[in-house]
């Protein structure tokens, strides 16, 4: 415990620093010393309905340049809302005596559309490329510094991989349930209910678990890996999704209604994956010699 503490003393002094050195660009800049607004944040951008979740830290590269995930919903005029993930950096200011932290110069990295086509998706990308640099944020520094402990080292280049994927193989029904890496979760409005972002299934959180709606069949899980039950009995919340907000498919499947057909096996994924389906076990046989 005594190491643990002269690691975090020793990690604060370095923030504190680094922090301090730069506050005076925070005060040439004139950022207002109020305290930061409450998350979910609402834009409105060319034409464009923006809610932007609370921002995930990936690093806080030497306190100035900041690297995240944020869960949005974007809505354009007379359609309905479509939900991704953006992965961005920013600039950073520090105001030491406001305990915030200013960003902007907000550059897009990368944006997902889990429910799109390939189509409609880099119509999106190109939207948010658009939209997203437009916006300025503010976050408490208390909040900031709590999650930098863990968060605050070198992003390092990853090398593409040419393997070939991953094939899955399963001898009774089975679905793929693919989130693209760690789950983005985005609340859910009036409601305690929380939902994966970064999935094309309707997967539903709450603090007893994970809901997955397979058609008409619910499934539930304490962990996305498994294993996954079907079940009749679904948070009370579920029933309350507001209409007309991707949750259309949702609200028809409760309440959950007996079925006969078995629940499907759930192969849970973090990348792209291929599933192979047989019925029953395999049988193997020689082939003849070529000839």
């Amino acid at each position: 415990m005594a190491s643990l503490n002269k690691s975090s003393a020793k990690f604060l002094a370095a923030l504190a620093a680094c922090i301090l050195a730069v506050s005076h660009v925070s005060a040439a800049q004139g950022i207002r010393s109020s305290a930061p607004p409450s998350w979910p944040r609402v834009f409105d951008r060319n034409g464009a309905h923006v809610i932007v979740y609370q921002p995930q830290l990936k690093a806080w590269q030497r306190y100035r340049l900041l690297l995240a995930d944020t869960a949005i919903s974007i809505t354009d005029s007379g359609k309905t809302p479509v939900l991704g993930v953006v992965s961005w950096r920013a600039e950073t200011f520090t105001n030491v005596s406001a305990k915030t932290v200013y960003i902007s110069n907000i550059q897009v990295l990368d944006a997902r559309f889990p429910s799109l086509g390939a189509a409609q998706a880099a119509v999106m990308q190109q939207r948010i490329h658009q939209v997203y640099p437009t916006m300025t944020m503010t976050i408490g520094l208390p909040r900031m510094i709590a999650s930098l402990e863990h968060l605050n080292e070198p992003v390092h280049s990853v090398a593409a991989s040419t393997d070939a994927p991953k094939i899955l193989i399963s001898t009774t029904p089975a679905i793929v349930l693919l989130v693209d890496g760690k789950p983005v979760l985005a609340p859910i409005p009036s409601s305690t209910l929380q939902y994966v972002v970064n999935t094309n299934w309707d997967l539903i959180h709450d603090q007893s678990g994970y809901y997955l709606l397979d058609g008409k069949i619910w499934l539930e899980s304490k962990e996305l890996a498994g294993p996954w039950v079907a079940t009749r009995k679904i948070p009370a919340e579920i029933a309350k999704l507001p209409p007309k907000q991707n949750w259309d498919e949702v609200l028809k499947a409760v309440p959950p209604a007996a079925s006969a057909a078995p629940a499907p096996q759930v192969l849970f994924t973090k990348s792209p994956q291929s599933c192979w389906h047989s019925k029953g076990n395999r049988h193997m046989r020689k082939s003849p010699a070529p000839t």
